[in-house]
């Protein structure tokens, strides 16, 4: 009896371990492969890819419609083993792996076109797309390339003196790759030109790197190593998470919460920027823990070894928001949102995506922490270049949970031509409205002739910039009669009729 006890305990105990304190969960594919990569769209929080490999010339590709719950086996059983994948919508996404296979679909992974077999002695080890067009790869040990028209060509990047582990997008221009010798290289030109950065042990290796902005970023290494920036690389803090293993799985939520995964069965997370980190999961160092994907629902994803994925769900979204416009004033967008109630709530990132580029941080709005007051936020994103604008929310608590808010759209149309306005009212007494428009910044002046050609007062004698504007006269000190009124700019002068009717 004493016994059968002691196994329930440890039953319970075990039990509660797995699906109470860590939050983290086994998900079986029910194929004894390697999964190395996860992919979800833009957008997306139901539908991804997952590649891996039996061994270098087996592979197989999953896609999943349930945010990562189950796994379907979508190859055939002729690819070479995969080490990475990239979508960049639902339909187009990029897989590479061993025998240097690079390969491209555009119907949602029913068929793949091999792109490229530069040398079957090699492998790709990282595909990263930052939109539809903008995208890099490499091959092991330190050959990388980069494509700007989704695939079709591939142009050599310069500079690269290490074997590459991993590579991250900041932004459209700024990349970071991490690699051999632990060195770290920056490129600030989408991906052509890299440069030296940071060089740690001989012989170590870095695995792992994310970068939350162009400066904020973290990367992870060998035996638990952790080193983060907050000035784009120029200084490192060197950290360790606590554990013995190889840290190839990173993933930021903010400037405070962040993730690390690795070999054996390792999950750290900080809530402090990195400077100190604690166990999120510690499996039985059987499976090994590769990288770490959250969708836009706040799913955690994480894929590893023997067919196995870890997976968390628990996240508690604390804010109930009611409303989030957006509205366009000349070429400024003001975003305007509010909460009914909020709890623990750390505050709002506001996402901005141009066109079909990837979603980029533009700003940080704090929340209200608790409350169940009604609360108003606003934020104005200026001085921008015609053109489609998507805005969206992140919403934080301070454990790490988020939820994206529903996307809002835009559109920018600067003007594109000089314009003056019929005045009005026009017959008028005494005063009268001039609007007029400039498509660019420019000298403007705004005078007043009778009919005879003779200047009776100047209205607008400044530079300008580009938009819409209005002038008044006050002509009670003139006559009735006919005037004109001439706008000149640097590259235009156009001119009206009015009446004075007194």
């Amino acid at each position: 009896m004493k016994r059968i006890l002691t196994l329930v305990t440890i039953f319970i105990l075990i039990y509660s371990q797995n699906n109470f304190t860590q939050g983290w969960q086994w998900i079986d594919t029910g194929y004894p492969c390697s999964i190395y990569d996860m992919s979800f769209p833009p957008g997306q929080s139901n539908i991804g890819f997952a590649v891996g490999s039996y061994s270098t010339s087996s592979g197989i590709i999953f896609k999943t419609t349930d945010g990562g719950s189950t796994w379907s086996k979508i190859s055939t059983d002729t690819i070479p083993g995969l080490k990475t994948v990239c979508f960049t919508s639902t339909d187009v996404g990029y897989a590479g792996g061993y025998q240097n296979c690079l390969m491209k679909t555009t119907d949602s992974g029913s068929s793949w076109v091999l792109l490229t077999n530069y040398s079957r002695s090699l492998y790709i080890n990282n595909i990263e797309f930052w939109n539809s067009n903008n995208g890099i790869y490499d091959i092991y040990p330190s050959t990388v390339f980069i494509t700007t028209d989704a695939g079709t060509s591939w142009h050599f990047a310069f500079g690269i003196k290490q074997t590459v582990e991993d590579i991250c997008y900041a932004n459209a221009n700024t990349l970071y790759m991490v690699g051999g010798d632990e060195k770290i290289s920056k490129s600030t030109d989408g991906g052509i030109h890299w440069t030296d950065i940071y060089s740690g042990t001989p012989f170590s290796v870095l695995s792992g790197v994310e970068f939350f902005t162009p400066d904020y970023g973290i990367v992870g290494g060998e035996n638990g190593k952790v080193l983060i920036t907050t000035d784009g690389g120029i200084n490192w803090t060197n950290r360790n998470a606590g554990g013995i293993g190889l840290m190839s799985g990173v993933h930021i939520f903010s400037e405070q919460i962040a993730y690390v995964a690795g070999a054996p069965e390792q999950v750290f997370k900080t809530t402090d920027g990195g400077l100190t980190w604690v166990s999120d999961f510690n499996g039985a160092n059987t499976i090994a823990l590769y990288k770490i994907k959250f969708t836009e629902n706040n799913i955690g994803l994480i894929c590893g070894s023997q067919g196995k994925i870890l997976t968390n769900t628990d996240y508690v979204i604390p804010v109930e928001l009611t409303g989030f416009t957006a509205t366009v004033e000349r070429n400024n967008v003001h975003l305007n949102w509010t909460t009914k109630t909020e709890l623990n709530n750390y505050g709002f990132e506001i996402l901005r995506s141009i066109g079909d580029a990837k979603w980029e941080k533009i700003a940080f709005i704090p929340g209200f922490g608790t409350t169940s007051e009604s609360k108003n936020y606003s934020f104005t994103d200026e001085q921008l270049n015609n053109g489609s604008y998507s805005y969206r929310l992140k919403q934080m608590d301070f454990s790490g949970s988020f939820e994206y808010s529903d996307v809002v759209n835009v559109f920018i149309s600067i003007l594109v031509e000089y314009s003056l306005e019929q005045n009005y009212p026009n017959p008028f007494n005494p005063a009268t409205t001039i609007k007029f428009s400039i498509p660019e910044a420019t000298n403007v002046t705004l005078t007043i002739y009778n009919t005879l050609g003779q200047k009776v007062t100047e209205l607008v004698h400044t530079n300008f910039a580009a938009g819409r504007y209005s002038s008044q006269w006050d002509a009670s000190n003139f006559n009735s009669g006919i005037y004109f009124y001439e706008l000149r700019t640097d590259k235009s002068i156009l001119m009206k009729k009015m009446v004075l009717l007194k």
